[in-house]
């Protein structure tokens, strides 16, 4: 855990979670697994009730799990297509060693380190998306 739970900073938790084991099953399952679960991320995309972007989803929202799980997937997903797999890697240990012990991540820090890791272009990118409200779905479709 990386952030506060209770915050809607818990995105950074549920997607790398989430995120990280879309890889695993992925190496473990084959690439056609993968790719059912991606659809299925995004289904549940298209599905939600609400327009609450990733950033601003409260604990309350009926959007929290596909919020926080399927479109910060998505999101990742997409991030490691523009930008590779290792620069996004690098943004992923950089919070895990900055964070993994005081559990206070924010969507700041999330964007500090995005800009240290990958650059000005990601962190446009990743803020842009963040705070899209209930497009993420869309965007994932046409670049599948």
């Amino acid at each position: 855990m990386l952030a506060d739970p209770n915050t809607p900073d818990d995105w950074i938790n549920e997607g790398l979670a989430e995120f990280s084991a879309l890889r695993i099953s992925g190496d473990l399952f084959g690439k056609a697994f993968a790719e059912m679960r991606s659809g299925e991320y995004q289904q549940n995309a298209r599905e939600s009730q609400t327009p609450d972007a990733i950033a601003e989803t409260q604990n309350s929202s009926p959007d929290r799990e596909v919020n926080r799980y399927d479109k910060t997937t998505l999101l990742f997903l997409e991030a490691q297509r523009r930008f590779g797999q290792e620069s996004l890697d690098r943004v992923f240990k950089a919070l895990y060693t900055r964070f993994a012990e005081t559990h206070n991540a924010t969507r700041a820090s999330f964007l500090e380190e995005v800009v240290k890791q990958m650059g000005k272009d990601a962190e446009t990118f990743f803020r842009e998306a963040l705070y899209r409200k209930n497009e993420m779905s869309q965007t994932q479709g046409k670049n599948q």
